[in-house]
């Protein structure tokens, strides 16, 4: 890598990466960097796709492979590049992050709120040990373990109940469990992966969340220094069966009231498991008796949020991630209320299909007013796992609307002029 002399004089911030087919996209966090640090690039995998983004991101910055090293052996390596900070973008690599961060006396979340950050029971736990509502939830590994715990479950639990990984993101492996028999059946099939089984959270009378979008929403949250900032409500479009996700607006379509009682919950939440530093996507569910915690997630929300919040405040989240991470002191109050509507759309395929033989529409779509980009992702002669929730879209639309009115009048249109044919 080659530096300028202003380079020199930014401070070194470690990156922790994941395989680029898990997380963001790896020349993001360059584009974020410029200007406040020097990237300290912290690989954790030896696969293919990562030693190919390793030759580009070598231009900006130096990097560490600690794949197969003690996190002891890892601290040293980092700590000869001097790092004023360290961060990670993907949930799973948070604990890691936080065990080498104590090693290194960098700020980081300490490593009891990594674990509940990035295991779904210990968050649960933690929501509900401070006091905040939680649905029923428990190990499917206690249960599988217990015989008599299961039966007490099986028996007074209120269904239907959720399984899910305690660690994964983007619907993974979510599915529905409708009753008793279900549940036992799920318990026994269960495979290594940890697993936790929690109640439904009931859905609201009455729309809370504007017509036809979900009944959940995120709540875009900084933290620095112990101090929160919320940058806004997050809307979804319904949920695609089981429970795959498709698509987020921003802002959401909520009351003035409303989105207050949203920020306190998360607020709160982030409080429950002893938050400090970072970027968190809080979802939280909204219910006939208040707001109810999803789940809080130690990264910006996915998808096109990111550019939706770069086009409604002008700021770029993972940059100011880093300058959290490197020890400034970033808040943010009275934010203005944006002057139109950010999307994105995912069109999914049918739950029951395994392969695709063809995808039409998709050369039209950029000609519907409001759309800004269309990137396909699955096409004819793809297989489709079906395992992989969300991530097993055919394209994903983003834009801006002019109203909410206008955003649902544009999905319409795309999920209307896509046709996705194949077999099961």
């Amino acid at each position: 890598m080659t530096t300028s002399p202003s380079d020199t004089a930014l401070p070194v911030l470690a990156i922790v990466l994941d395989s680029p087919l898990r997380e963001f996209f790896p020349l993001t966090y360059v584009e974020a960097a410029a200007g406040v640090c020097r990237p300290l690039w912290v690989t954790l995998r030896d696969d293919v796709e990562t030693k190919r983004y390793v030759r580009i991101l070598r231009r900006s910055g130096d990097v560490v492979d600690v794949c197969g090293r003690s996190e002891e052996q890892a601290a040293e390596a980092i700590r000869g590049h001097a790092p004023g900070g360290i961060v990670a973008f993907y949930e799973s690599n948070v604990p890691w992050t936080a065990r080498v961060a104590e090693l290194l006396r960098l700020p980081y979340h300490s490593v009891g709120t990594a674990a509940a950050l990035s295991d779904k029971w210990e968050q649960r736990r933690s929501l509900r040990d401070h006091g905040l509502r939680t649905p029923g939830f428990w190990d499917v590994g206690e249960l599988a373990r217990d015989e008599a715990l299961l039966g007490r479950v099986a028996h007074h639990a209120a269904y239907p109940l959720i399984a899910k990984p305690r660690s994964g993101r983007a619907s993974r492996d979510m599915v529905r469990v409708p009753g008793p028999d279900a549940l036992k059946a799920l318990v026994a099939s269960s495979g290594p992966e940890p697993m936790v089984v929690e109640e439904f959270i009931p859905d609201p009378s009455t729309s809370l969340t504007g017509v036809d979008n979900a009944y959940y929403v995120s709540v875009e949250t900084l933290v620095s220094h112990g101090v929160v900032s919320v940058l806004g409500v997050t809307g979804r479009h319904p949920l695609v069966e089981p429970f795959r996700e498709a698509g987020l607006f921003f802002p959401a379509e909520v009351s003035d009231e409303l989105h207050d009682e949203l920020v306190d919950v998360a607020a709160e939440a982030v409080r429950a498991l002893g938050v400090e530093f970072g970027a968190l996507h809080v979802e939280v569910k909204v219910t006939d008796t208040g707001p109810v915690v999803i789940e809080l997630n130690p990264r910006p929300g996915g998808s096109a949020l990111p550019d939706l919040l770069e086009h409604a405040f002008g700021l770029n989240i993972f940059q100011v991630a880093m300058r959290i991470a490197l020890g400034e002191r970033v808040t943010y109050r009275d934010l203005p209320r944006p002057e139109d509507v950010g999307y994105s759309v995912y069109v999914l395929p049918d739950m029951e299909l395994r392969r695709i033989t063809r995808v039409s529409g998709l050369d039209t779509l950029s000609a519907i007013d409001g759309v800004n980009s269309v990137i396909p992702k699955r096409g004819a002669g793809d297989d489709i796992d079906p395992h992989e929730g969300m991530m097993e879209y055919i394209v994903r639309v983003a834009g801006i609307a002019s109203d909410h009115d206008a955003r649902r009048r544009i999905r319409e249109q795309i999920l209307a002029q896509v046709v996705v044919s194949g077999h099961s």
